[in-house]
């Protein structure tokens, strides 16, 4: 059986930057055909491709970090699955509301739910690019309001729960990720990417490239976190840190968390692919960046 032509495109859309280019290089009316060709078959596969697309095609959106398209691939699926009975192009007017509506009825965390509406909009975003569509069917769609504070749902560690972490920590690795976000507030990603190029415990400093956002920023270190840097063996590929994927600092984090009473609420935690910013941060972080990493 021969391919669609909207899952013939997608076979050679590429990684990243790479699949910009099939869709830029359609004519606005090839364009529009496979659009609505995706929409109407339902593809997945090249709605995201088209979703992604126009999310890279606009500069406003900056760098998109991989846990980020992770997060809209997935949340894309969901929206498949729950609209199995919608017609992509034309959906039925209160279908958006009772989408969102489903999403709080199963009790998802409260940051969840705004990232699956936010995908619902970039897919029909994509498909206004292309011309599939004109109107938005989630325009006006709110989630409810959540009562909890944010700075209620995470609280962070304080320095007993930290310094029991790093003396749990029989890998040195681990007690530098420990360190890394809970002294610098560093997200996972970033813990991962850093190399040691980009670390100078001399100066008790070091930089982030492409953080959230993309963006560079230079940030003071502890001198707890400048001595342990100093003793930590070097990898030969330059990565200060042997994990390569966020995942996977994560499940260090987790199991030393397991195996520490004071800080056992890691394990229920819903992480979102940035633990170090929203698990193991403490007090301490927090006046960091007023005080320059005073502290420790």
């Amino acid at each position: 059986m021969s391919l669609s032509p909207a899952t013939a495109l997608v076979s050679y859309l590429g990684a990243a930057d790479d699949g910009l280019n099939p869709w830029l290089r359609l004519q606005p009316v090839g364009r529009r055909r496979l659009a609505m060709q995706a929409a109407h078959e339902r593809d997945a596969t090249a709605l995201w491709g088209l979703t992604e697309a126009w999310l890279r095609a606009d500069p406003r959106h900056g760098a998109i970090a991989a846990s980020t398209t992770k997060n809209d691939r997935t949340g894309l699926r969901h929206l498949l699955d729950a609209w199995s009975q919608e017609d992509l192009l034309r959906p039925a007017p209160d279908a958006a509301a009772a989408y969102v509506r489903t999403l709080e009825r199963r009790g998802l965390a409260p940051g969840t739910i705004p990232n699956r509406l936010a995908t619902a909009r970039g897919l029909y975003a994509a498909l206004r690019w292309a011309r599939a569509v004109l109107a938005d069917p989630f325009e006006g769609v709110h989630t409810a309001r959540d009562p909890t504070p944010p700075w209620e749902k995470c609280l962070p560690y304080d320095d007993d729960e930290v310094a029991a972490l790093t003396q749990a920590a029989t890998d040195p690795h681990d007690r530098v990720l420990v360190l890394l976000g809970a002294h610098t507030g560093l997200r996972a990603g970033e813990c991962v990417t850093l190399r040691w190029e980009d670390v100078r415990p001399g100066r008790r400093d070091l930089t982030v490239r492409r953080g959230k956002g993309g963006a560079t920023r230079m940030v003071a270190m502890s001198a707890t976190l400048a001595r342990a840097l100093q003793v930590l063996p070097r990898q030969p590929d330059g990565y200060v840190l042997p994990y390569r994927a966020s995942v996977s600092a994560w499940r260090h984090i987790q199991a030393l968390c397991q195996g520490v009473a004071p800080v056992n609420r890691t394990a229920h935690v819903d992480v979102d692919g940035s633990p170090m910013r929203h698990d193991v941060t403490p007090a301490v972080a927090s006046r960091a960046t007023v005080v320059g990493v005073a502290a420790g």
